[in-house]
């Protein structure tokens, strides 16, 4: 398994993601894993507030940047997520 960031450069304000560290074999497997662990999920519409992700068509916007290398055995899972809870008002 191979450790990635996953960045939405756009992302800002509160109730929204704005990154996360995946582990998965590709950097094409964690552009396409959501913050909360759907992978392939096509997530528009399964998310409570469509606007905290990135649209599942404009993925390939996201920043991925190889971290290094977990255990042969790791399972693949989003390990952290970085949510921004709040009002902005």
């Amino acid at each position: 398994m191979r450790l990635y960031l996953v960045e939405w450069m756009e992302s800002d304000g509160y109730d929204r993601w704005s990154e996360f560290v995946v582990s998965c074999s590709t950097p094409t497997e964690a552009r396409n894993t959501h913050p909360d662990g759907r992978v392939n999920a096509g997530w528009d519409g399964l998310q409570v507030r469509r606007e905290s992700w990135i649209e599942y068509a404009k993925r390939d916007q996201l920043k991925v940047t190889y971290l290094g290398r977990a255990k042969k055995d790791f399972p693949a899972c989003v390990l952290i997520a970085s949510y921004h809870a709040g009002d902005d008002k």
